[in-house]
């Protein structure tokens, strides 16, 4: 999935102005004590405004088809927020997206009493959320990559945590790692 920079998404509720390209940069993201990820507005937010240089183009890519394709499917357990808008000006990715109000994964963690009820609401959330992504339907040509068709990233087995290369299939892939594996020496 290929997406303009800049990419203008879902409209906003009426009355709601998404922030300008200018006011994401020069105000709101520029502020040496905020996080990498906030509510705006502060009080009633309806925007989740998450930005910087460890913000890759790729999970704006990700989070459009995961919303998309979750609509498509009616889950009614799993969200994903939509994107109104994302911007990427180098070294920072800028993203604007639907402030879902609910309690934070780590939170609801934290809350759990005991270390089997943690590793139980941990296990059923991640397999519900992955059940329902998996539902989503993909093309049975595509090949193995990020979802914005860059190479893969982010895995602790590729050196300096990005493929290579693009694989054409899975079987390509595949073969790789199992020739990698048998050879100490070889590095994806």
């Amino acid at each position: 999935m290929k997406l303009p920079n800049p990419y203008v998404g879902i409209a906003p509720v009426l009355g709601r102005a998404v922030p300008s390209p200018d006011e994401l940069i020069n105000k709101l993201c520029s502020e040496p004590e905020r996080q990498k990820g906030f509510p705006y507005p502060p009080k009633g937010p309806v925007f989740w405004i998450k930005y910087g240089s460890a913000v890759c183009w790729n999970e704006v890519c990700a989070q459009v088809m995961a919303y998309e394709g979750l609509r498509r499917l009616g889950s009614e357990q799993v969200r994903a927020p939509g994107v109104f808008y994302a911007q990427m000006n180098y070294p920072d990715t800028h993203i604007v997206m639907e402030y879902i109000p609910s309690k934070p994964a780590s939170q609801c963690i934290d809350e759990a009493q005991g270390d089997a009820a943690k590793e139980t609401l941990l296990r059923q959330s991640m397999e519900l959320a992955i059940s329902e992504l998996h539902q989503i339907p993909m093309d049975p040509d595509t090949r193995p990559a990020a979802v914005s068709g860059a190479r893969i990233q982010y895995l602790s087995v590729f050196e300096g945590d990005a493929a290579c290369r693009h694989y054409e299939n899975a079987q390509q892939l595949e073969d790789h790692f199992n020739a990698v594996s048998f050879d100490p020496h070889c590095v994806l």
